[in-house]
């Protein structure tokens, strides 16, 4: 898994709130686009593993960012509970920590629960 870094992790949550709201046709592509990288097993881990800080310390991972993002909240979190099946018999990815592990943590101290049903 290769390393990427925000700088700015809540103005990068701004942002895709900004992008979301002007354009439904981004939210649409990002969510799909999402998911084909879900289909990749080493791609999902990467995609839920902490990012790299400017000052490279680690942030939350960019699914986590999204998350936060209350107009993609509800899709990016039915789409990492639909992968929960796939992988709740592997003991371990490839960082050591089981998948089902990595996508239930991003949920773990979320600020905000848009819509909890």
């Amino acid at each position: 898994t290769g390393d990427w870094a925000i700088a700015d992790a809540f103005g990068f949550r701004q942002k895709m709130a900004q992008e979301v709201a002007q354009s439904p046709e981004f939210k649409e592509q990002l969510v799909t686009a999402l998911a084909k990288e879900w289909s990749v097993p080493t791609k999902l881990d990467a995609l839920l593993r902490p990012s790299v800080g400017s000052d490279s310390s680690a942030n939350d991972s960019l699914v986590r960012l999204l998350l936060h993002v209350d107009t993609l909240q509800g899709e990016i979190a039915s789409g990492l509970m639909q992968l929960l099946p796939e992988y709740q018999e592997e003991e371990a990815g490839a960082g050591g920590v089981p998948m089902v592990r990595l996508i239930l943590s991003q949920f773990r101290w979320l600020e905000r629960i848009v819509d909890g049903a």
